[in-house]
């Protein structure tokens, strides 16, 4: 889980407001500190949470930040990528993080269609 200081607080603030600001695409719902319950009926939380339609397809979007004082690992990237297969549904995952990634994280997260 991300820690829940004020600068994790700043970044999925900013996020938030990013996303209802956006006018490339039609905003359903975007919601911070979002659960989620996956196919195996496990309760997933995502710092954000959003909705939102591009041409004529309606897109799911997970968006985990992290504000730590190490670089994210491929096994952070990796554990995100096991939430993202458990949701309900086909959902885009996004990765931000202040620290940067360790080496082979970015690598990985391309792999598996995770934005960082």
């Amino acid at each position: 889980m991300a820690y829940r200081n004020e600068a994790h607080l700043t970044i999925v603030t900013k996020l938030v407001d990013e996303i209802r600001l956006e006018d490339s695409v039609e905003t359903i719902v975007v919601e911070p500190n979002k659960r989620l319950r996956g196919k195996s009926g496990a309760t997933h939380h995502v710092d954000v949470y959003w909705e939102f339609v591009a041409g004529a397809k309606a897109h799911k979007c997970a968006i985990e930040a992290k504000h730590w004082d190490k670089p994210v690992s491929r096994r952070e990237l990796s554990r995100f990528r096991a939430v993202l297969n458990d949701l309900q549904g086909q959902h885009k995952g996004v990765f931000v993080a202040s620290s940067g990634y360790q080496k082979g994280a970015r690598n990985y997260a391309e792999r598996h269609s995770i934005d960082v």
